[in-house]
């Protein structure tokens, strides 16, 4: 306390009544001077305080200097009367005194203006003014500031203080512990930037009520369950060998299954039941029959070249590869000709195979509005179009295609088409039914065409626009015909 001692001394010796009721410039530069010596080491000065002042929480310690009231923001502290108060921040405001200033006048307040030309030409004696940290006072004359009317009393700002040890913040923050269950204690782990640890626990709550039920979401598109499946008479052990299949358990009742599923959780394969089925399985192919059938298939492309008693009959001359059966009775052996000779396949067939079917060969739509339909004999079938024939629809004549591409079961006569031309389709052709027409004719310049996506074009390949043709598109299903005249 001798620090507060010597202040009290330096205030009872320059501040004492006088005629004026004033503390001139002088008295109060040697008292605030004095202030600092005695307060500054550790604390930064704030400020002169009102008891409206709001300080917040500072970051620092701090101190104000404060006349007689209560002051609700520094923890409701309360300056008697005739003390000078010092309202000190270190963690939490603490109120120090001094007494015997009753005789003179307090600050009781002070005022921040920008600069010096902003100080009022007449202040008022009880209020300090701050011009950034520096404070002035009103003395009316004999001051050093403002043609004398004010004192500079110095800056409040005290010196640094020494700096502090170095901190040692969190290097990290780590779950070690997890727990999942009710009332399920998870331990935290904080590392220090020097290493050293500290851990703290975090207990689980119990799980609550189930909540409200919501309401019933869009029903979806009915699923579908592939896989293969395998009959045993008892389950093998779950594995990952056993994911891919329905595994079907007889039962005590002829053509009754129990079925189940292997279900995978982290590593771990469990048998989940599916209920039972009734099925007669000698009615399904095995895999091992559907490879072999594929395989018969795969034997059978080609042309067919008809039924022959002997294999010496086999035509030697053959011009495309195929196939034929041989044989006075059944079964019948197929043989394969794959350009160069014939050889026998293995494969018998019973039955007598029926002629070739008779499928399409090309679709043409010509200028007048008629469709021509050869067929893979020969055979023509005309439909006259311009009859709104309800197979087709309507027909629609213009220069270019709708914005969304072309409909379906609409003829569209699109006229001449020049530069480069993109062709798009409604609907995609993939897994729907739909016939799509359309003409264009070409001028003296063969336009560049990008044709709709997913074509499967009759021919091979799309076909190569010439300059000054018509053209006549047909798609059934996928399949695109073209006719150029």
């Amino acid at each position: 306390m001798s620090n507060y001692n010597a202040l009290k001394s330096e205030i009872n010796n320059n501040i004492y009544e006088n005629q004026t009721q004033q503390i001139t410039g002088t008295v109060l530069n040697t008292v605030l001077n004095a202030m600092t010596a005695s307060l500054g080491a550790g604390y930064q000065f704030a400020g002169v305080a009102t008891v409206t002042t709001d300080p917040g929480t500072p970051d620092q310690r701090v101190f104000y200097v404060a006349g007689e009231g209560i002051y609700s923001h520094f923890n409701n502290l309360q300056v008697p009367e005739g003390n000078l108060g010092f309202l000190k921040w270190d963690s939490q405001w603490r109120l120090e005194t001094i007494e015997g200033l009753g005789g003179g006048s307090n600050l009781t307040g002070y005022v921040s203006v920008a600069t010096i030309a902003d100080l009022p030409s007449e202040g008022q004696p009880t209020l300090g003014y701050l011009v950034g940290t520096n404070l002035y006072v009103y003395v009316g004359t004999g001051g050093d500031t403002a043609d004398g009317k004010y004192q500079n009393c110095g800056s409040f700002r005290g010196p640094q203080g020494i700096q502090g040890d170095e901190g040692n913040g969190i290097a990290s923050v780590v779950q070690t512990t997890t727990s999942t269950e009710d009332e399920g204690v998870n331990i935290i782990t904080v590392t220090m930037d020097d290493n050293t640890q500290a851990t703290f626990q975090v207990k689980n709550g119990s799980k609550g009520s189930q909540g409200i039920q919501g309401p019933q979401g869009v029903q979806g598109e009915p699923g579908r369950l592939q896989a293969q499946y395998k009959q045993v008479e008892t389950l093998p052990t779950a594995s990952a060998d056993t994911v891919d299949y329905i595994y079907l358990v007889e039962s005590d009742t002829p053509n009754v299954y129990d079925m189940y599923y292997t279900e995978e959780n982290q590593g771990s394969y469990s048998w989940q039941s599916l209920g039972t089925t009734a099925v007669q399985l000698s009615d399904y192919a095995t895999k091992a029959e559907l490879s072999q059938l594929e395989a018969e298939v795969h034997t059978l492309a080609g042309k067919y070249y008809g039924i022959f008693e002997d294999e010496s009959d086999l035509p030697e001359d053959a011009d495309t590869p195929g196939y034929a059966f041989v044989g006075a009775t059944e079964p019948f052996a197929v043989w394969n000709w794959d350009g160069e000779e014939w050889a026998d396949t293995g494969v018998k067939v019973t039955g007598v195979a029926g002629e070739p079917g008779v499928g399409f060969q090309s679709i043409a739509t010509l200028q007048d509005g008629t469709m021509i339909i050869t067929l893979s004999n020969g055979d023509t079938i005309t439909i006259d179009l311009n009859h709104n024939h309800p197979q087709y629809g309507t027909i629609v004549a213009g220069d270019a295609q709708p914005a969304g591409g072309f409909l379906p079961d609409v003829v569209y006569k699109l006229g001449t088409i020049t530069g480069t031309v993109t062709f798009s389709l409604a609907s995609a052709v993939t897994g729907n039914i739909n016939h799509y027409f359309w003409t264009f004719d070409t001028d003296s310049t063969a336009p560049t065409i990008t044709w709709p996506a997913g074509l499967t074009w009759a021919d091979g390949a799309a076909p190569t626009v010439s300059a000054s043709k018509h053209y006549e598109i047909s798609v059934l299903n996928g399949i695109a015909y073209y006719s150029e005249v």
